[in-house]
């Protein structure tokens, strides 16, 4: 007897919206049906409690390896949500409010026994920028703060420094302030909401521009998802090689 297809539901922002050539979550759901299961999708305003249990408003999904239709949707219908197996938490940041509390109702899927990824208690207590300070030893020197002297100190140590907000994606909300200081009480400002969130600074790392083609093509050639990150500046189209777009 053939073994029964996982129900697999995504929770992530319109997928109308995601950029195709690099949407990760359009890569998994496409592994998830080459390998026969049946996918569902919410957005986070899909999520909802009732007397304990977490329900949404489910709508099939089926995905395409199109670039101009990589989706249909089917009708929503209000199901709980332990009726599927495993829900692939998606939404991009900021770490918000309505981020959370979608985390906090698929907690109570995971009680019905739906297997969450990543696990409910990891996003609320993994923040991605936060975390990776466990090993300063791969990182930037850094400092998080909402001290406007703190942030001016670690300028004047390091001179080309980036500074960041803790929960932002995308490159959104990133500044970089060179040694000449231009506009750095502003940034540090409008970042801290006038000293009252704690923000990221980072010493500017030149060899982000130093990547060659040659080794931006070695990721590109073992993971393709990756070829929209490689950095700008090491992408000039004349140095690729043959047959690779620039």
């Amino acid at each position: 007897m053939s073994e029964r297809a996982l129900k697999i539901g995504v929770v992530m922002d319109p997928i109308a919206d995601i950029t195709y050539k690099k949407d990760t979550s359009l890569a998994l759901l496409w592994a998830a049906r080459d390998r026969g299961a049946s996918l569902h999708y919410l957005e986070p305003g899909d999520l909802f409690l009732r007397d304990g249990r977490a329900y949404g408003r489910l709508r099939d999904l089926e995905v395409h390896r199109d670039p101009d239709h990589w989706f249909d949707l089917g009708e929503p219908e209000p199901r709980p949500l332990a009726e599927l197996d495993v829900i692939l938490m998606r939404q991009d940041p900021p770490v918000d409010t309505h981020f959370l509390n979608a985390v906090h109702l698929l907690g109570f899927a995971e009680r019905d026994g739906v297997l969450v990824v990543n696990p409910t208690r990891a996003l609320l207590e993994c923040n991605e920028k936060l975390f990776a300070q466990q090993f300063p030893q791969c990182c930037a020197p850094t400092l998080v703060s909402c001290s406007e002297p703190e942030l001016r100190a670690f300028h004047v140590e390091h001179g080309d420094v980036i500074l960041k907000p803790l929960d932002g994606m995308g490159g959104s909300g990133i500044f970089h302030v060179g040694p000449e200081g231009r506009n750095l009480g502003a940034v540090i400002e409008t970042l801290t909401e006038r000293g009252q969130r704690q923000i990221m600074a980072q010493r500017y790392l030149p060899e982000i521009r130093m990547a060659t083609p040659a080794s931006c093509w070695w990721m590109v050639s073992r993971c393709p998802m990756a070829w929209p990150e490689c950095p700008w500046p090491a992408r000039p189209a004349a140095t690729w090689p043959p047959g690779v777009p620039g």
